[in-house]
């Protein structure tokens, strides 16, 4: 029997969420270098945009190598642990570039800058997807549903939120790029392991904060 909620399903949507926002920033990246530089109307948006991106990513990648994977080796031996926490080390030092990226496009940003951002998204878009694709073969939610009974389920899914809602900072900015980086269908799902209220102050008092990453997200965003 599978049981709901899914740890899978959360893991699941944090790869789209992930996916899309990989293509969104190389899409502006790219139309950006081709007018010779951001637009500063839409600068601020997307500074906070790729800021996120490294945020989520990061996170996910450490709930990762040290709560799922760990958990899940003896569970599912072929889970190929190794080369998955490999890649995450790939991922990670294309991320790190953006420590010394962000702060040029903050200022008056070179052309170099934006050149070296979309090298960096470019590096991690290639690791992602055939890495994305090996997980999502192993940690289904069929086989996770099988192997967990209901309160192993929700004790994990409960760590995995706690975890990751401590490092998602800050929040009023990567918390509303999941929900809108999401379609209304999987947004709906995704909700579910936000903290109470959350999606209330997404819709009110943190709304003047996200809304210049607004052409960035989904076009249903009011």
């Amino acid at each position: 029997m599978v049981y709901e909620p899914n740890l899978a399903i959360g893991l699941i949507c944090t790869h789209h969420i992930i996916t899309r926002s990989l293509d969104v920033a190389i899409e502006h990246c790219r139309k950006s270098l081709s007018s010779d530089g951001l637009d500063e109307t839409s600068k601020r948006g997307f500074i906070d945009y790729i800021e996120c991106i490294k945020t989520v990513l990061t996170t996910h990648h450490h709930l990762e190598t040290q709560m799922v994977f760990p958990y899940f080796r003896d569970k599912i031996p072929d889970l190929p642990v190794d080369k998955l926490n490999k890649e995450h080390g790939q991922i990670g030092m294309h991320l790190i570039k953006f420590d010394d990226i962000i702060p040029d496009l903050k200022g008056d940003p070179l052309i170099s800058s934006l050149k070296q951002l979309n090298e960096a998204l470019t590096g991690i878009n290639d690791i992602w997807h055939p890495h994305i694709d090996v997980e999502e073969i192993y940690l289904t939610v069929e086989k996770i549903g099988n192997l967990l009974d209901e309160d192993e389920m929700i004790k994990l899914i409960e760590s995995y939120r706690k975890f990751s809602m401590e490092r998602y900072t800050p929040d009023y900015l990567v918390i509303p790029f999941q929900f809108y980086n999401l379609p209304p269908a999987q947004r709906e799902i995704w909700a579910q392991e936000l903290p109470e209220n959350t999606q209330k102050h997404i819709s009110d008092e943190w709304k003047d904060k996200w809304l210049p990453m607004a052409d960035f997200l989904y076009h249903d965003v009011e």
